[in-house]
C-alpha cells in the first residue's frame, strides 16, 4: 500500500526545480505518495483522477493480455509523468503501472491541472517535452523491434542502461531485459552468454560489465560481422 508523505512535497518541488509549475497556490491540492516494490500505481481500465509527477525511483508500464500475460512496455522514472496521455485524450488507464523498488510521486488532481496548469506556460512546455520524448522513445523501440535482430536489441538496451548509470557496470535483471524486448529469458540469457564468450561483457549474477565498448557499439549499429 502507498504511504502518504505530504510534509515532504516542498522538498521534492525544490529538488526538481518545479517551483514555476507546481506553484504555491496549488500546493494545498497536491498529494505526495510513496509506493513500495510491486505496489500498483494504477490498473489498466481505471478511471484516473490525477496526474502523477514521478519524483523519485522507477516504475514499469505493463500491458496485460486477455490470457493474463504481462509484458514490460517501458520504465518511467524521475522526472517524468504518468497519466498525461490519459488526461489529454480523456481515456481510462491504458496500461497497468507497477513500482520497481520504492518510488515517490506527486499527484495533481486533473481538475487542478485544467484550472491552473493549462494556463501555465512552464507546465505546457514541460508537458510537451514529456509527450515528445515518449513518442520518440516508442518510435525508436518499435522500429528496432521490427528491424533489428535480438543481438542488436540487447546491445542497444545495455548501452542505454550504461548511459543512465554513467559507468561500465550495469545492474540487469534478465526478466526485465526479456520483458522489455518482448522475448523469453532463455533467449536473452543466450545472447548475454554469447557476449561473454566473445569477451564483450563480464557477468557476475545481476552485474554486467561492458569490457569491449567499441564492439558493443558496433553490434548496436547492426554490424554483426567479425
Amino acid at each position: 500500500m502507498p504511504t502518504v508523505l505530504d510534509e515532504n512535497i516542498l522538498k521534492y518541488i525544490a529538488y526538481h526545480s518545479l517551483e514555476k509549475i507546481l506553484t504555491p497556490n496549488i500546493v494545498p491540492y497536491l498529494t505526495l505518495k510513496k509506493y513500495h516494490n510491486n505496489d500498483v500505481l494504477m490498473h489498466e481500465e481505471d478511471q484516473l483522477e490525477s496526474l502523477y509527477f514521478v519524483v523519485e525511483g522507477k516504475t514499469k508500464v505493463c500491458p496485460c493480455a486477455v490470457d493474463g500475460k504481462v509484458a514490460l512496455l517501458e520504465t518511467v522514472e524521475a522526472l517524468d509523468l504518468l497519466g498525461d496521455i490519459e488526461f489529454e485524450t480523456n481515456n481510462k488507464v491504458f496500461h497497468t503501472v507497477i513500482s520497481i523498488n520504492d518510488s515517490i510521486c506527486i499527484l495533481v488532481p486533473y481538475h487542478i491541472v485544467s484550472k491552473y496548469l493549462y494556463n501555465n506556460n512552464d507546465f505546457l512546455r514541460f508537458f510537451c517535452h514529456i509527450l515528445g520524448s515518449k513518442v520518440s522513445s516508442m518510435s525508436v523501440k518499435h522500429s528496432s523491434f521490427i528491424l533489428d535482430p535480438l543481438k542488436v536489441r540487447v546491445a542497444k538496451y545495455l548501452l542505454k542502461e550504461k548511459l543512465k548509470t554513467q559507468g561500465n557496470s550495469i545492474k540487469i535483471l534478465n526478466s526485465d531485459l526479456a520483458d522489455s524486448l518482448g522475448v523469453t529469458t532463455r533467449q536473452t540469457r543466450r545472447i548475454l552468454k554469447d557476449f561473454e564468450d566473445e569477451s564483450i561483457i563480464l557477468k557476475d549474477n545481476q552485474i554486467v560489465d561492458i569490457i569491449n565498448l567499441k564492439r558493443m557499439e558496433e553490434i548496436s549499429s547492426r554490424d554483426l560481422d567479425f
